[in-house]
């Protein structure tokens, strides 16, 4: 066969090939003259090699000797495995046509042994498909390896490679056409276009006809320009970021700048400029917040947010209620978003003091409710952990929910094992548990799980109500700390309804609120705002019945306190939150002064059991008010009762008047804190001058209905707070038995920083409990009992805790 007849034949395959790939047109597919390359122009203009043009030339095998052209279509570029490679041009001439089918990773196999080869014969020997793609690992081999034109004028490593046709006789040219046909038709169709036409461009233009350099240089200049798109890619995100965060920065810094302001004011200003008090309530609490038939919402602390209103505006009306069911109250609170929170919260000395979350504490106002930590459920298992018991065969099968990260569970953490406890993130997921059946009891505060709430969410079971509170919690409303004006008006709303309650005044004789002042009239704008809130609500009996009683009965606890009661008053809250650091004393504080001038400064009125100088020693002093003082200072001093002066607020001058005033020396600084003082609405209000802060109560005169605390200023919370949780702490050794010998069981707490961490202990240590103490000043002249006793559950029941002060 001559090579003109061999010529057409192989034109015939190509063209074939030709038809397989998309925009490729078989008419541009020519068969020159036998030679080892081919000069095209493919337009006018020539071909475009990156940003040049040039001509463009085919290179073929130089051992064949009528290379055929092929315009190969250019698919987009992407990443392909390493394809098994034919010989190189240094090697003797192909002898089969071979193909691989499935793609090989990684090292080169030989390609006849490879699964799904196909090979053709035919009378023009074999022809051989090779197809390389260039490996980033070996430029080398890269290198060697032939190229073929693309649609775009640059080579492909993808490359044709044409054996020396050899004659076969025995086989005719229509077998051979036929063979070939369909060895392109399926061969092209499943790897060509896969693995071919989209493998890697790489040129070879005019000038460099080996392509090292071009290929090199192209190669390069690709890397170069990739670098420079993602340096100014990183370079600009780094600088929209920093625009961005700059913005955002500058936005904060203006909300916070500006929160600063508004919550550095007064709140009473802030309230009276704004026309309306922000209240925020949780009205997931039947009685307290709830919604009722209308949708509006009702309840205890919708009725104090609309007293605040009274008090402050003469009107119920100008309020707003802030609806929430998270936790981020106190962050609210603090940023100026409310300016008071009305919620079912009880009482913690990790709020009062500090809470690291929003890095400060918080004023609480007087309790209005009190309540403890109870168990509810099913009746069998209520009873199991009534007695704390998880041990016996028919207790085995306790499981109590408890919302995580209250005082409710670290409540029940002391009481029970932690395998039994189902945690809850919030009440209405532990609602859903318990009738669900994933608990059989509810671990939470008594007026808070009552049955009404879950029959309403549907539990049909058995319900009963443990008789025992395992816990003593006082729910209050809570303020920003150091803003005076508005803790009181809070204080004297609350105190209204107890006073009057006291007093058997309603709505309907409101005005007789009046008569407690006495007659004096100097200060008319407290008694108007009593008379006006009593004349819109009635008194706290009246709210109980109105919100509660249906959800909790009254009893015990929540009853006011009246002279011919016999039950004690002195209680002790549960601490909470021992694990919350505080900053420490904080600098020129009242906590921080007392230490470095080395010792406490407490003004005490002498009377007998309670303030007796020593006739033989100068600033000898007994009695229970002295030895409550010298527990605080060995409280701040490491155990050393002795580190305190005493001021006697009492002497008087040679011509009998008085030198020493309780407010004017306190006030001043004079004293850090009274002893003694008596409890009045005058001294939390003040009269015509910022008002003082009471400790509880640690003395009850029941025949005049007084009790008696320590008093301190009420610009320095931390200093209120300390003497607060120091005068619990001794009650709380009575209540827990632990005596002076037992002192180390009291237990620490960093919230007043490290340096104060032992102070109960060396309050204890020093005085013992409040019971002991009481029994070395005024048990021989005054028999402890009454008021003076612990309000200690008897039964299934507590005395009256709420205390109706006197005005004056």
């Amino acid at each position: 066969m001559s090579n003109s007849e061999e010529a057409k034949i192989l034109q015939h395959v190509l063209v074939t090939r030709c038809a397989q790939l998309p925009h490729c047109d078989p008419q541009e597919v020519l068969v020159p003259a036998a030679s080892d390359t081919t000069t095209c122009n493919t337009s006018s203009s020539g071909q475009k090699c990156g940003t040049k043009t040039a001509s463009c030339k085919f290179t073929s095998n130089p051992d064949i000797s009528n290379p055929a052209a092929s315009k190969l279509e250019t698919l987009p570029k992407r990443v392909t495995p390493q394809l098994h490679s034919g010989p190189s041009n240094d090697s003797p001439p192909p002898t089969s046509l071979t193909r691989s089918g499935p793609i090989h990773h990684g090292t080169d196999t030989n390609a006849d042994s490879t699964p799904g080869a196909i090979h053709i014969s035919g009378v023009f020997g074999e022809l051989e498909e090779r197809q390389s793609v260039r490996s980033s690992t070996s430029e080398s081999e890269a290198e060697d390896e032939d190229v073929s034109m693309s649609s775009n004028g640059c080579f492909h490593e993808a490359v044709i490679t044409t054996a020396v046709p050899v004659v076969d006789p025995e086989v005719t040219r229509a077998e051979m056409e036929a063979q070939l046909r369909h060895s392109m038709e399926t061969e092209i169709r499943q790897t060509i276009m896969e693995e071919a036409v989209r493998a890697d461009a790489v040129a070879i233009c005019s000038g460099d006809e080996d392509g090292f350099f071009s290929r090199k240089i192209k190669g390069y200049w690709k890397i170069g320009l990739l670098v420079l798109i993602l340096i100014g890619i990183v370079v600009g995100l780094c600088l929209g970021f920093m625009l961005i965060r700059r913005s955002q920065l500058s936005i904060k810094a203006n909300s916070d700048q500006t929160t600063a302001i508004a919550i550095s004011r007064p709140t009473l200003e802030l309230v009276r400029e704004r026309g309306y008090i922000r209240c925020m309530v949780n009205p997931a609490f039947l009685g307290f917040t709830e919604r009722g038939p209308t949708g509006l919402l009702q309840g205890l602390n919708v009725d104090h947010c609309r007293a605040l209103s009274v008090a402050v505006f003469g009107n119920p009306d100008q309020y707003e209620l802030v609806e929430t069911e998270n936790r981020d109250y106190l962050e609210k609170l603090q940023d100026g978003s409310v300016d008071v929170v009305a919620q079912q919260l009880v009482m913690r000395m990790g709020t009062d003091v500090y809470d690291p979350t929003v890095g400060t504490g918080f004023t609480y106002s007087i309790p209005y409710f009190f309540t403890g930590f109870a168990f509810v459920g099913r009746s069998a298992m209520v009873k199991c952990a009534d007695r704390l018991d998880s041990y016996s065969r028919e207790c085995r099968a306790l499981r109590i929910c408890v919302v995580s990260n209250t005082a409710n569970e670290n409540t029940l953490q002391n009481l029970l094992p932690g395998g039994m406890i189902v945690p809850c993130s919030s009440g209405k997921e532990l609602t859903q548990k318990f009738v669900a059946g994933e608990c059989n009891v509810i671990g939470a505060q008594a007026s808070a799980a009552t049955e009404e709430r879950f029959r309403k969410a549907g539990y049909e079971g058995d319900f009963e109500v443990g008789k025992h509170l395992f816990s003593f919690d006082a729910v209050a409303l809570i303020s920003r700390n150091n803003d005076v004006d508005w803790a009181n008006t809070i204080d004297l709303v609350l105190h209204t309804f107890f006073v009057a309650e006291a007093h058997n005044i309603t709505q309907a004789n409101a005005a007789d609120m009046r008569t407690l002042f006495r007659g004096n009239h100097h200060n008319n704008t407290t008694a108007d705002v009593m008379v006006d809130v009593v004349s819109q609500f009635g008194n706290y009996g009246d709210l109980y019945m109105k919100h509660l009683e249906s959800v909790v009965p009254r009893r015990g606890l929540n009853l006011v306190y009246t002279k011919y009661d016999t039950s004690g008053l002195l209680y002790s809250l549960d601490f909470h939150d021992f694990d919350h650091i505080g900053p420490g004393p904080i600098p020129l504080g009242t906590i921080d002064s007392i230490l470095t001038r080395g010792h406490l400064i407490c003004g005490i009125y002498p009377r007998p059991g309670f303030a007796e100088a020593s006739p033989t020693q100068t600033n000898s002093w007994s009695g229970l008010d002295v030895e409550l003082c010298s527990a605080l200072a060995a409280a701040m001093f490491a155990g050393n009762a002795s580190a305190v002066v005493f001021v006697d607020l009492v002497a008087t001058n040679a011509d009998g008047i008085a030198v020493q005033d309780e407010n004017v020396i306190l006030r001043t600084g004079t004293v850090d804190v009274v002893a003694g003082s008596r409890v009045s609405l005058k001294g939390i209000v003040g009269d015509g001058s910022p008002g003082f802060v009471f400790g509880p109560p640690y003395f009850v005169d029941t025949e005049s209905m007084s009790q008696y605390a320590f008093m301190t200023r009420a610009d320095d919370c931390q200093w209120t707070s300390f003497v607060y949780w120091v005068t619990t702490a001794i009650i709380h050794a009575e209540k827990s038995s632990i005596t002076q010998v037992e002192f180390h069981r009291m237990p620490i707490t960093l919230l007043f920083g490290e340096i104060l961490k032992l102070c109960f202990q060396d309050a204890i240590s020093a005085v013992g409990n409040y019971g002991e103490i009481y029994n070395r000043t005024l048990e021989a002249t005054s028999p402890r009992s009454g008021g003076n006793l612990l309000n200690q559950q008897e039964g299934s029941s507590y005395g009256p805790q709420h205390f109706a002060i006197p005005i004056y």
